[in-house]
């Protein structure tokens, strides 16, 4: 008897979880190694972002740059606006007929997907633009460069006997 009641005590011990042994994570479950990369932002915090690139690097060109990229995205959000209004129209229309269909969650999770990548793109071709013709590094370099010149300019002057005060 004490051999039985041993044995059911053993197999009752095993059919316990063990919370200290190691998790076993399926494939499903890893972390996406893109996500968190991008700047997942709003429609709006997107415009702001590139009316401050077009207007900080005070060349003109840099300007008109980020500003076309700015008016591809909102050509871009107005032809996805108008495409889903379509496809909105057509979804109704199949769910009073009977067809089957995907939830409507479904479809509004994809969107809101396809709409932050978009703005990602976008947020990351704009500021590679800006970052290959703007960087603090660079304004310094060149600040420098202009101070460097300004003090050979009144030394110049100071030699010759020119009051720079003037």
């Amino acid at each position: 008897m004490k051999s039985s009641a041993q044995g059911k005590s053993h197999e009752h011990k095993q059919d316990k979880e063990d919370h200290l042994a190691p998790t076993n994570i399926g494939q499903d479950n890893k972390p996406d190694k893109d996500q968190g990369k991008g700047a997942n932002l709003t429609h709006g915090e997107l415009q702001n972002r590139l009316n401050l690139y077009s207007r900080i690097g005070g060349q003109m060109e840099q300007s008109f740059k980020v500003q076309a990229i700015k008016q591809k995205y909102l050509k871009e959000i107005k032809e996805k606006e108008v495409n889903r209004s379509k496809s909105d129209i057509h979804y109704g229309q199949g769910i009073r007929t009977g067809l089957p269909h995907t939830r409507h969650e479904i479809l509004r999770d994809q969107r809101d997907r396809s709409d932050q990548k978009l703005r990602d793109d976008v947020a990351k071709e704009a500021k590679s633009y800006y970052s290959q013709n703007n960087s603090l590094s660079k304004y310094f370099r060149d600040y420098k460069h202009q101070k460097e010149g300004m003090n050979r300019a009144f030394e110049k002057a100071r030699d010759k006997g020119i009051d720079r005060e003037r």
